[in-house]
C-alpha cells in the first residue's frame, strides 16, 4: 500500500474521527509509519497523519494515554469512515508480515470522553 505522511506533505484531516483502536507497539508503529509529529493538544502526545494514494486519509494517536508513549499499545485510528482502520492494518501486516497481530479493539471498548 503506497501512502505519505505528514513527513511528506501537509495532510488535511478536518472532519476526521475516531474510527477503531489498535493494539500495537510504539516501535511497530514507528518502522510502518516513520516518526510522528507532537500532537496538537494536551489529550494528544504524539500522532501520525496518512495519506494513501487512493485517497483515504487516517490519523494515528495517543488519545488521554497515561503511560509512556514509548510503552503505549493502544492507539486510536481516526478518518472519515472505516476505510482509514483497513488501510492502516493493510499497511501494518504488509510492512511487519508475519510478526503483527491483527487484534482490533472494538470501538465501543475504547474509553474517548
Amino acid at each position: 500500500m503506497i501512502f505519505r505522511t505528514h513527513e511528506d506533505l501537509d495532510i488535511n484531516i478536518d472532519n476526521t474521527h475516531l474510527q477503531d483502536c489498535l493494539d500495537i507497539s510504539f516501535d511497530d508503529l514507528v518502522t510502518c509509519f516513520g516518526i510522528p509529529m507532537i500532537g496538537n493538544c494536551s489529550a494528544v502526545r504524539v500522532e501520525w497523519k496518512i495519506l494513501f494514494e487512493d485517497g483515504v486519509v487516517a490519523t494515528i494517536y495517543d488519545w488521554k494515554q497515561v503511560v509512556p508513549v514509548n510503552s503505549n499499545r493502544r492507539w486510536n485510528v481516526g478518518g472519515h469512515d472505516k476505510r482509514a482502520v483497513e488501510r492502516v492494518i493493510d499497511t501494518i501486516a504488509e510492512k511487519l508480515a508475519n510478526g503483527f497481530n491483527k487484534r482490533i479493539i472494538n470501538r465501543l471498548d475504547a474509553k474517548v470522553a
